[in-house]
């Protein structure tokens, strides 16, 4: 195996140029897009457990340098009242999988559509 070593990487054209650095701390580390317990895409995500209703864990094929990461979502859900995605209270997340709840002002509940991307 090879490594490509350099400062900054530009498209074709000869615009866009990013440091390594850049690109490297502003891009999603892993992503998931699903729907129940369907992955529809993904990247870096080895699996994902339904632990319960709007409980999930997501498992990353490669492990992040620690537990020091941010998170975002979205969900979605027919006549759902302001739905929302959050880290599953009591549960710190590790470097190898987040552990996320989903629901709506009713509580934890299963989404038709979910998203998340982790940063770090």
């Amino acid at each position: 195996m090879s490594t490509l070593q350099c400062t900054n990487i530009q498209d074709t054209s000869g615009g866009n140029s990013r440091t390594t650095a850049q690109i490297y701390s502003g891009t999603a580390k892993a992503w998931i897009q699903f729907s129940g317990t369907t992955i529809n895409s993904q990247f870096n995500v080895s699996s994902l457990t339904k632990n319960a209703t709007g409980d999930y864990t997501i498992t990353f094929s490669n492990a992040m340098p620690d537990a020091n990461y941010s998170f975002t979502g979205m969900v979605s859900e027919t006549g759902s009242s302001a739905p929302v995605i959050v880290s599953k209270q009591g549960i710190a997340p590790t470097a190898s999988a987040l552990r996320i709840g989903e629901g709506d002002s009713t509580g934890l509940k299963d989404m038709t559509y979910s998203s998340i991307a982790i940063f770090r």
